[in-house]
């Protein structure tokens, strides 16, 4: 299986998609979507689900009914599906979800604003610290490490339960690795996309991930064809 990044543009969708399309994913999901306040905290969280069951439906032949999502302890969703990993995230106006034959994280954030970079401090560790305020674009490289540092979370499948500054990522001429309890970890990074970062984490050797736009309108129609 080819590695891939799916990223899909939610910008547009119309929040009565959210009543029609949550039939296809499960009774927990759909109880998870309803306690959103937020219109589109619903919508992100439903399309991100519609994604991976459309990655799955066309990959495996497998009907929606069939496909079981499970979680572990820290609600990291995976299918006993054999050499078939995936990670989902959301941001803004967007979803994206890697694709591999060996486990994998992901993490997509918008470069807020309003964040207080002095943060740095307390939740990264000394040399990332200093490596971002020493930069002449704090924010951006502070987003940078936030980015790299969550995608690993959601590889190891532990959330915030392991604290950030618990590891240290090693930046070498932007080239970014992690070394954690005896193991070697390799990081994509994608940047520059409208006021996001995207990071792809994976146990060395990570192998470059093809990129694949898809648009809502997409999914909404794959759904509406099987209904």
């Amino acid at each position: 299986m080819e590695n891939t990044l799916y990223i899909l543009n939610i910008e547009y969708v119309n929040f009565l998609h959210v009543k029609n399309l949550t039939r296809f994913v499960s009774q927990k999901k759909k109880k998870r979507i309803q306690n959103f306040l937020n219109e589109n905290d619903k919508i992100t969280k439903l399309f991100s689900e519609l994604l991976i069951r459309k990655i799955v439906m066309e990959q495996f032949n497998i009907i929606n009914n069939g496909i079981k999502l499970k979680y572990n302890i820290n609600e990291k969703p995976y299918l006993d599906i054999e050499n078939f990993f995936f990670n989902i995230s959301d941001s803004k106006n967007y979803c994206i979800c890697g694709v591999s034959n060996k486990n994998v994280g992901v993490d997509i954030e918008f470069i807020d604003k309003k964040i207080n970079i002095d943060i740095a401090k307390r939740f990264f560790s000394r040399n990332e610290s200093n490596d971002i305020l020493s930069s002449k674009n704090k924010r951006d490289v502070f987003f940078k490490y936030w980015c790299l540092k969550e995608s690993f979370l959601k590889l190891i499948g532990t959330g915030f339960s392991q604290s950030l500054n618990s590891f240290s990522i090693t930046n070498k001429l932007n080239n970014y690795n992690l070394k954690f309890e005896n193991k070697d970890y390799d990081f994509e990074l994608i940047e520059n996309f409208r006021n996001l970062k995207i990071a792809i984490c994976q146990e060395k050797q990570l192998e470059k991930f093809r990129m694949i736009n898809i648009s809502a309108n997409e999914i909404v129609d794959f759904f509406e064809k099987i209904s």
